[in-house]
C-alpha cells in the first residue's frame, strides 16, 4: 500500500523517506551538540567559580596558619629564652638560703 504525501500527489518512496529522516537526523545530531556545548560551558563556569570560591577560603587558612607558625616560633624562643634565665634558679635559691643563714 503506497502512501500519498500530503504536500504533493507523488508516492513517498523510500528514497524520499531516507532524505527526509536523514535531515531530521542531522537536526537532532545539530540541537543534541549546542545542548552539549552549552551544558559544557555551563559547568566549566560552575567548576571555575567553585574553584575561585575555594581558593579564596584557603587563602584565610593559610595566612591564619602562617600567623599561628609565626606565634608558635616566637612562644618558642621566648620560652627557651625563660628557660635559660630561670633554668638554674634551684642552685640561685639554695646559694641565696645559704647566704642568709650564713649571715
Amino acid at each position: 500500500m503506497k502512501q500519498k504525501s500530503k504536500k504533493s500527489s507523488e508516492p513517498i518512496t523510500r528514497d524520499f523517506l531516507e532524505k527526509t529522516l536523514m535531515g531530521f537526523l542531522e537536526a537532532i545530531r545539530r540541537e543534541f551538540s549546542y545542548g552539549m556545548e552549552t551544558l559544557t560551558e555551563k559547568l566549566e563556569n560552575r567548576f571555575q567559580e567553585i574553584s575561585d570560591k575555594s581558593l579564596t577560603k584557603l587563602d584565610g587558612i593559610a595566612k591564619e596558619l602562617e600567623g599561628m607558625r609565626e606565634d608558635k616560633i616566637i612562644g618558642s624562643d621566648q620560652t627557651a629564652r625563660l628557660q635559660k634565665k630561670v633554668g638554674n634558679h634551684e642552685t640561685r635559691i639554695s646559694k641565696l638560703e645559704h647566704a642568709q643563714q650564713v649571715a
